[in-house]
This record gives C-alpha cells, sequence and structure tokens, in this order.
C-alpha cells in the first residue's frame, strides 16, 4: 500500500487542514515509509505474533521505547516530543485512531469472496497506525502551540519529522516490544528444544483442542490453557 493510498483511507485533509502542512507530512511520510512499516511490523510481532495488526500492549511499548511516553526512561533527546503524551493521550489516540467509518470501509480493497477485510478491534492496521502518528503530531502541536517562542519555528509538519526521524527510526527497533520473553525465556537452547519437539507440540495442541472444541472469533483453533497445565502436570495427554 502506497503513502497516497494510506492518506486517502486515513483522510489527511480532514486531520490536517492546512494543505501545506498536509503535503509536508506526506513528502515526509513518502521519504521514511519503508522504514516506518519495518517499525510497524516489528512492535506487531512482538505484539500479536501478527505482521499486520498492532496490539495496544505493543503501541504502547513502542511510544515508550521511542521516548513519547512521559513515563520512558530514554534520556537520550531533548526534544518536543520527548515524554509529550500521557498515557491517557495514548488510549484516546490509539482508540481514535482504531475506529472505522462507513466511508473509511467503503475504501478499503475488496477481499476475493467479494467481502472487506475490515481488521481487528483493538488492533490497529498500518494506515491507522499511521494515522496516530499523525494524531500525536497534532497532539504536541497543541501543547506548545501558545509557546511564543516557539511560534516561527513549531509547526505539525515539523513534530510530525521529530517523531519520525528522531525517535520512531531512532529507536524503534532497539526493542521487541516484549522484554520479559526476549530476555528472560529465550536461549538458543531452548529454541532447538522447540524445534526439535515441533511436531509433539502441534499433536498435542490439535487434541486439546479437538476435546475443548474452542475456536477464536477470527477462526483460529485454541486450547484451553488450564486444560492444558492440568494435562501436563498430571500426565494424562496420551502421545
Amino acid at each position: 500500500m502506497d503513502v497516497s493510498r494510506v492518506c486517502n483511507l486515513v483522510g489527511i485533509e480532514k486531520l490536517i487542514k492546512d494543505e501545506v502542512m498536509a503535503a509536508k507530512i506526506k513528502k515526509i511520510l513518502e521519504k521514511h515509509y519503508a522504514r516506518v512499516s519495518a517499525v510497524f511490523k516489528n512492535y506487531c510481532v512482538s505484539g500479536s505474533g501478527s505482521t499486520k495488526s498492532l496490539q495496544k500492549n505493543a503501541f504502547s511499548q513502542m511510544l515508550k521505547d521511542c521516548g513519547v511516553l512521559e513515563t520512558s526512561e530514554m534520556n537520550v533527546l531533548d526534544s518536543l516530543v520527548s515524554r509529550a503524551l500521557g498515557i491517557a493521550d495514548c488510549d484516546l489516540i490509539f482508540t481514535t485512531s482504531n475506529f472505522m467509518s462507513k466511508e473509511t470501509k467503503s475504501k478499503l480493497p475488496k477481499l476475493k469472496g467479494g467481502g472487506t477485510f475490515v481488521g481487528t478491534k483493538h488492533a490497529l492496521m498500518r494506515y491507522q497506525f499511521i494515522e496516530t502518528l499523525f494524531r500525536i503530531s497534532l497532539s504536541i502541536e497543541k501543547v506548545y502551540s501558545k509557546r511564543k517562542d516557539l511560534e516561527d519555528t513549531l509547526t505539525v509538519a515539523s513534530i510530525f519529522e521529530t517523531l519520525v526521524v528522531q525517535h520512531l527510526l531512532e529507536f524503534g527497533h532497539k526493542s521487541s516490544g516484549d522484554t520479559f520473553r526476549t530476555t528472560f525465556i529465550y536461549e538458543s537452547k531452548s529454541d532447538g528444544l522447540l524445534r526439535e519437539h515441533l511436531l509433539e507440540l502441534k499433536t498435542i495442541f490439535k487434541k486439546l483442542n479437538k476435546r475443548n472444541n474452542t475456536v477464536s472469533r477470527n477462526g483460529m483453533a485454541r486450547i484451553d490453557f488450564l486444560d492444558f497445565c492440568y494435562n501436563c502436570f498430571s500426565k494424562l495427554v496420551d502421545y
């Protein structure tokens, strides 16, 4: 999906009323779109395992890693974007961007079966993620707009560029979004052990799924975790 398509889905002309600013933001996005998309995929995978939807917790982790959230520990930069958002701001921007209007649905490409992929509630598709970056820039501009010493230099386009170049692209790959998993669980030995017994694990999963007959909303098979733990500890699973 190219930048023009993304901006059309977002409705950039409605978000950024100034045509000059909107054009500048679009140009900045075009320049860095491939790398921004890579950051998006990075946090998608860390949050849900999918490369197409960004979970809320992974979105918050990304903003924290990039030094945008007020709870960030990153002190490398001292820009207007640094620690500019609170958790409540983050939640509001996520929820607003995640909402899909009828107009947006009509713009989405049709699937082979004739339907339309409308995404997942509580998870951002890529164009919605781009929208959050626009909204973050607008929110920060609003916070600093009353400062007279910044009147000549502060624009939503300059803030967007700072957010993308100095924060998102600089620090977006520094964390997988799941420090516990990568630091305390993953080891080369455990990865090798998993690969060695992957077939047996899949067999166990299928048996438990068949017994519980559980399916998620999007049609994916799943199992009862408590049932799984019970079988592991009681050794009732028949290999």
